[in-house]
């Protein structure tokens, strides 16, 4: 009894498990020509984070207090009570994490981004998140059918490409992307265990869904470009 006690205390108390989660897009970059500076301005790439600052108080309330009298009988009497409370205030602000993971990844394959003149003007767009048919009601079921010891995270996403000739302002390319993510945990302990994972938090979905979008659109910018510059020198 006491092996079967301490394996289920041990189960309690080990955590969660991710069991369904989206596998990452693999993508490739081109390199920019040898002997060529593919000059390029990239914009765009913009979200934003969401943090939570702890703000303490207090609060006073007035609550019965039982106890016995002399003769054991039951009384109550009313009394006030000052407790410390915890509010977590959220607060968005803007971040520029994609936008450097895509200029890390352009300058790594070789493309110049810090030129006065650029030829190239990249720009992406983030849009969402949003929901498709079934996606709320799966994430209900999950938990209700589950006793709330499973909790499945959706999100999705979508980036639209655009390539310019900023030489010229006209446009070369225009291409839209779309992104899903989603993860199901569960764990042995009701509500306790799902919440100690961040594989279904709202961050986390929505950072893999926009890394993953901005890794496709720069592996697609790459591509565009090295072709460019590639037919413009075969050309000549």
């Amino acid at each position: 009894m006491k092996n079967v006690f301490a394996a289920m205390m041990s189960l309690a108390f080990s955590g969660c498990w991710t069991f369904v989660q989206s596998e990452y897009p693999s993508v490739e970059l081109a390199t920019a020509p040898q002997g060529i500076e593919a000059t390029v301005r990239l914009s765009g790439f913009e979200a934003t984070v969401t943090t939570y600052d702890v703000a303490y108080g207090y609060t006073t309330v007035t609550e019965p207090y039982p106890y016995h009298d002399r003769r054991g009988r039951y009384r109550e009497a009313w009394g006030s009570t000052t407790y410390r409370t915890e509010t977590f205030v959220p607060r968005t602000s803007p971040t520029t994490v994609f936008l450097d993971r895509a200029t890390e990844a352009m300058e790594k394959a070789g493309f110049v981004l810090r030129a006065p003149n650029p030829h190239y003007g990249v720009e992406v767009k983030f849009d969402g998140p949003f929901m498709e048919d079934g996606d709320g009601s799966s994430m209900v079921c999950w938990s209700l059918f589950t006793l709330f010891t499973a909790d499945r995270g959706i999100q999705n996403w979508r980036a639209k490409l655009k390539i310019y000739d900023l030489c010229t302002g006209h446009l070369l390319m225009e291409h839209s992307y779309s992104e899903r993510y989603q993860a199901t945990v569960w764990g042995p302990v009701p509500f306790t265990a799902v919440a100690g994972t961040d594989a279904t938090s709202p961050g986390k979905m929505k950072g893999w869904c926009l890394s993953a979008l901005t890794d496709r659109a720069v592996a697609d910018a790459t591509a565009f470009i090295a072709n460019r510059y590639a037919s413009t020198e075969s050309g000549k």
